[in-house]
């Protein structure tokens, strides 16, 4: 879908930062950071990452070209309960949503049990209600 570190490196070079200084801050280790040309952090990882960096996801991924940062919560709530209340809230099945955005039913299982969505799971998602990816997650008071 995106190559996450690319998306990371426009940011960290809009913001005149570098690798290393996620790396010394504790954030990502810089080996691990060029394994994601081929995938995508977890989703907390990807939470550390725009905490540090003070940006939104959907800023990170490229929905939106205002960054609304308001710091993410770490680690992530239950997705599934807040998923829940969206489907409801938009009269959406389980099953019609994993069919429309041709992912498996069984994801709903695993954010039951408190695994937590993939980054380009939550951009599906947010792209098929029209909102944003922000309104998934919660975030510090």
């Amino acid at each position: 879908m995106f190559n996450f570190k690319d998306l990371i490196d426009d940011i960290l070079l809009e913001q005149g930062k570098t690798y290393k200084e996620l790396e010394d801050a504790g954030v990502i280790c810089r080996r691990t950071f060029y394994q994601y040309k081929s995938f995508t952090p977890y989703l907390e990882t990807v939470l550390k990452i725009a905490n540090y960096l003070k940006v939104s996801l959907d800023y990170i991924v490229g929905r939106s070209t205002v960054n609304n940062f308001r710091e993410y919560k770490i680690p992530p709530s239950n997705f599934y309960d807040k998923m829940i209340k969206v489907l409801a809230t938009y009269n959406v099945t389980q099953s019609k949503l994993a069919n429309d955005l041709e992912i498996g039913r069984s994801n709903f299982t695993y954010w039951k049990q408190g695994k937590q969505p993939k980054l380009e799971t939550l951009v599906l998602i947010a792209d098929y209600f029209k909102f944003s990816i922000d309104e998934l997650l919660e975030h510090e008071s």
